[in-house]
């Protein structure tokens, strides 16, 4: 519910809070690339790496971006805790294709609860 923040705390606290997630994301999925891919939405790709290892790197930075408590940099008003929901496919061929699976299990992954990664292993 990222809008929210926007809503109740501005456009330029929801943009510190995106920082500061994908910047607890790619530290915690580091070597691997970490890009903004819309919005609220961040893509992380991890070449040759299988996809319960993915699964576990993105559950270690789900755990890590939900540890910390946010607060308004400037009036220490509390945001609270963040949390993120994510989609994980392999891509072996069509990186569009991997990309659309992701954002389907992303969607999945909300409208089952939220603050949860949803991956589907290849037959």
């Amino acid at each position: 519910h990222f809008k929210s923040i926007n809503d109740r705390f501005g456009h330029a606290v929801g943009d510190r809070v995106l920082k500061a997630v994908a910047e607890t994301l790619a530290q915690t999925v580091e070597p691997h690339i970490v890009g903004r891919f819309g919005g609220e939405e961040f893509v992380v790709v991890l070449p040759d790496v299988d996809c319960d290892t993915a699964f576990a790197l993105i559950e270690r930075a789900r755990a890590a971006v939900g540890a910390r408590q946010f607060k308004v940099r400037d009036t220490d008003e509390q945001i609270g805790q963040v949390t993120f929901s994510a989609g994980i496919a392999s891509c072996s061929v069509d990186p569009e294709e991997a990309l659309r699976q992701a954002d389907t299990l992303l969607y999945e992954a909300k409208n089952s609860g939220r603050n949860r990664t949803i991956y589907q292993k290849a037959a």
